[in-house]
């Protein structure tokens, strides 16, 4: 991957982050400890987060790390089946790379699915225990 797509999969990643609970900018700042002007940095490519301040938004929508590197995989993956089919002609070639790129990104949401079951079954059986 360049710099600008790992860029392009950590933006499209803060602003998953902020989306799973259906938070402002406010809510997620005060449960990150972050800045509402740096996650909105964050979202929009302006600035690129360090792994540090990732990682106190993932730990603020209760995300692990496991689930965000599958989230971060999902991304890049989408991400690049996307350039390539709005790259590509009518081409053969290009057919089968999307329908590979297609395949990659089933397992991935299958893989995000199976993790974001676990979380909310997680999360579940803490609140009535």
């Amino acid at each position: 991957m360049t710099d600008k797509h790992d860029n392009e999969v950590t933006r499209l990643t803060a602003t998953l982050l902020r989306a799973l609970p259906n938070w402002d900018r406010e809510t997620l700042s005060r449960h990150s400890g972050l800045y509402p002007s740096q996650i909105s940095g964050y979202e929009s490519g302006k600035v690129v987060p360090r792994r540090r301040n990732l990682g106190r938004i993932s730990a603020a929508v209760e995300v692990q790390p496991s689930l965000l590197a599958h989230m971060q995989s999902f991304l890049a993956e989408l991400l690049a089946a996307w350039k390539s089919g709005s790259d590509a002609s009518s081409s053969s070639s290009a057919g089968e790379e999307g329908h590979w790129g297609a395949e990659i990104l089933g397992q991935e949401a299958a893989r995000a699915r199976t993790e974001l079951a676990l979380l909310v079954k997680r999360r579940i059986e803490r609140e009535t225990s």
